[in-house]
């Protein structure tokens, strides 16, 4: 196109409504955000367990309109009726390109609803841990209990504290590689609503009640620091069991990695009895059988994969974990720059790998993820959770200053009322 030339005026989407009927099991992919509303007029759709029906509080209706990171999902007709559901969707634009309907086998999520049936009526407070190998489906089902447990009540009429946690270095769903991390909703469950479930790339992320602790490394290879992390995690997991103890149901779910073998599966064992795991849902025959042998007073329940589970790259995880740092250091002149007597650094003591140890600030320390503990001092560092994640960007030894890359949306205000020095705790991974 010649520089002066104008550009040819688009052509402006129109809105058009549609209607669509699943059958019982049929699956409709949502592929992006040019759905701007769909109404369920009958029967009931099922998105990464998150039950919308015709009756339900939020009157059938996912409203879209405010705009969002709508990313391919797939809802499924689950109707306890086994019955048609049908859907009428205002699309901005061809209809081809915002969703299309696909057979599904209905198995895995009966399976799935049978096993939560099976699990809460057993008991009222209900620790769930979640182990298979990778790419076994394990983090889609954490999500898929998580958002039924909490949204269930609608239909069973239950108050129940839910909990999510991922204990996978690797590929957190909570917070950045490198940490292991909670979420917790009230029966209020004020700032998830079930459009949220649906609406985000990583929607437990936003959850308002959150922890997080800093493992520093990708590979759970120092267990002894895993394992303290597990027991630290329990001990507020406790405390808002208590602090709610008016909520006379609760259940936990707990992600893994997929390590299960060797000193993975050692990892696994100390994860249950750390953690006080009631249930285990495993997607590993192995697994299974070594722990029906090893652990007492625990159910393990087997789980067949869902069909649906794709099996991803080494490259494919490495983008992912580089796009999820991407995401929460979103803004690179985000920095604050300050006085080197203002923070500490530390690492975990490699010997005891439950107590952290005082480091000098160096030029080695350049472009690490460091966390912001919320200890005062250097000897509560290995038991704190942490306010935010760093990274320690620059140093200026003529000055004596540090400066530190923030998270994207974190102002820097929010440092004036934080008592000094920070206590800043560091690992192995670098991110530039």
């Amino acid at each position: 196109m010649p520089p002066h030339a104008k550009k040819p005026k688009e052509t402006p989407l129109t809105e058009s409504e549609h209607e669509v009927t699943l059958k019982y099991g049929q699956a409709i992919i949502i592929k992006n955000s040019t759905i701007k509303k769909i109404q369920i007029t009958d029967g009931v759709l099922n998105i990464f367990g998150t039950e919308f029906n015709a009756n339900g509080e939020e009157g059938g209706v996912l409203d879209f309109s405010a705009g969002g990171e709508l990313i391919e999902v797939v809802g499924m007709n689950m109707s306890l009726e086994k019955k048609d559901t049908t859907l009428k969707m205002n699309i901005l634009g061809e209809a081809e390109q915002a969703f299309t309907t696909v057979e599904s086998n209905p198995k895995f999520m009966e399976s799935v609803f049978e096993t939560f049936d099976k699990i809460k009526g057993g008991m009222n407070h209900v620790r769930v841990l979640i182990v298979g190998q990778t790419d076994s489906g394990k983090s889609t089902l954490s999500r898929i209990l998580f958002n039924h447990a909490l949204f269930s009540n609608e239909r069973d009429q239950e108050e129940r504290i839910c909990a999510f946690a991922d204990i996978d270095v690797g590929q957190n769903q909570l917070s950045i590689p490198g940490s292991m991390s909670m979420v917790y909703e009230l029966p209020s469950h004020e700032s998830y609503s079930k459009v949220d479930s649906v609406m985000k790339s990583n929607p437990l992320a936003t959850i308002v009640n959150s922890h997080a602790f800093n493992f520093g490394d990708i590979s759970p290879k120092s267990t002894i620091y895993y394992d303290h992390i597990c027991k630290q995690m329990t001990t507020y997991y406790d405390n808002i069991i208590k602090k709610n103890a008016d909520v006379k149901k609760s259940m936990w779910i707990i992600n893994t990695c997929g390590w299960v073998e060797g000193q993975g599966y050692e990892l696994i064992k100390n994860a249950i009895s750390s953690c006080n795991i009631t249930h285990v849902i495993s997607f590993d025959q192995n697994t299974t059988r070594n722990l029906e042998r090893d652990t007492k007073n625990v159910v393990i329940i087997p789980l067949e994969k869902s069909s649906h589970v794709k099996k991803r790259s080494t490259n494919f995880r490495k983008d992912t974990r580089a796009a999820n740092f991407n995401s929460y250091f979103s803004n690179r002149l985000n920095t604050l720059t300050l006085p080197l007597d203002k923070v500490k650094l530390c690492m975990i003591d490699y010997k005891t790998q439950n107590s952290a140890r005082a480091l000098t600030v160096s030029d080695k320390s350049l472009n690490r993820i460091n966390s912001i503990s919320t200890a005062d001092n250097l000897k509560d560092v290995a038991n704190k959770e942490v306010r935010m994640f760093v990274v320690l960007q620059a140093f200026n030894p003529e000055k004596n200053t540090i400066t530190l890359l923030l998270p994207g949306k974190e102002k820097k205000e929010s440092f004036e009322n934080l008592e000094n020095p920070l206590q800043l705790l560091g690992g192995s991974i670098i991110w530039k």
